[in-house]
C-alpha cells in the first residue's frame, strides 16, 4: 500500500486538494505520491526562507531549482530528488499547484501507462 506523503510548511493546506485532483485525473498512487513529494520539497524550501504560497512565482521556482542543483542546505527530507525540469516547476507555480496540461494521463489509462 502507498502511504500519503505529508507536505510540511505553507503548501500543506493545498496538499489534500492536489492529491484529490491527481486521483480524479487517474494518476496511480505511486505517481500521485511522487508529485506530492516534489510539492513537499518546494514547501519545505519556502518555509526555510520564511515564504508562503503568495510568494510563489517563476523567479522563486527558478531559485528553488537552482538551490536544489547546487545542493544548498535546507531540509529536503527523505528521498530528495530534483524536479524534472524548470519548465514543469514553473508551470506548477503558474497553475497554483494544479496538474499540468501535457502532464495528464492518457484517455482511458493511468499516468504510469503513458510512461
Amino acid at each position: 500500500m502507498i502511504g500519503h506523503k505529508k507536505v510540511p510548511g505553507p503548501l500543506a493546506v493545498l496538499a489534500d486538494g492536489f492529491r484529490a485532483e491527481l486521483d480524479r485525473l487517474g494518476y496511480t498512487p505511486s505517481s500521485r505520491e511522487f508529485k506530492l513529494a516534489e510539492v513537499a520539497k518546494l514547501s519545505a524550501w519556502l518555509e526555510s526562507r520564511g515564504l508562503g504560497v503568495g510568494d510563489i512565482c517563476r523567479a522563486r521556482i527558478e531559485e528553488f531549482l537552482s538551490d536544489l542543483a547546487a545542493g544548498v542546505a535546507w531540509p529536503p527530507g527523505p528521498g530528495h530528488r530534483r524536479p524534472a525540469s524548470t519548465a514543469r516547476a514553473a508551470r506548477l507555480a503558474d497553475g497554483a499547484l494544479s496538474p499540468l496540461d501535457g502532464d495528464r494521463p492518457p484517455a482511458g489509462g493511468s499516468h504510469d501507462q503513458a510512461l
